[in-house]
């Protein structure tokens, strides 16, 4: 069962590292696809939907499995080929890893809009 979330918030005090810019200004989703941060391979499928239809969608961007693909910066390829997510700014980060699996969008698939 999918659940999409990012649906425009009044309240601007949330601060931008905990939610996100891209929810507060109502231009992202998330599309859950696991309860609890479970780390499950059923985002996949989703994901490269997402991308596939890129230009339909307004997409910007979309993040799934500690990866990321941009539209406008990345080709079309299968996701197990997508850059890894970004985690400049969180020590001892690999392989974009943000420490957990909702950080690390196993248990959902972000979409973000232009």
């Amino acid at each position: 069962m999918l659940y999409a979330s990012g649906q425009r918030l009044s309240n601007t005090n949330i601060p931008q590292h905990e939610f996100g810019i891209d929810h507060c200004r109502g231009m992202a989703t998330d599309m859950m696809v696991a309860d609890g941060g479970v780390k499950t391979t059923a985002g996949e499928p989703i994901a490269e939907w997402v991308m596939n239809h890129a230009s339909s969608l307004s997409l910007e961007y979309v993040m799934w499995g500690q990866r990321i693909w941009h539209h406008g910066q990345d080709s079309v390829k299968p996701w197990s080929q997508w850059r890894y997510q970004s985690c400049t700014v969180i020590p001892n980060c690999v392989n974009g890893d943000r420490g957990d699996n909702t950080a690390n969008h196993w248990d959902h698939v972000h979409v973000s809009y232009r």
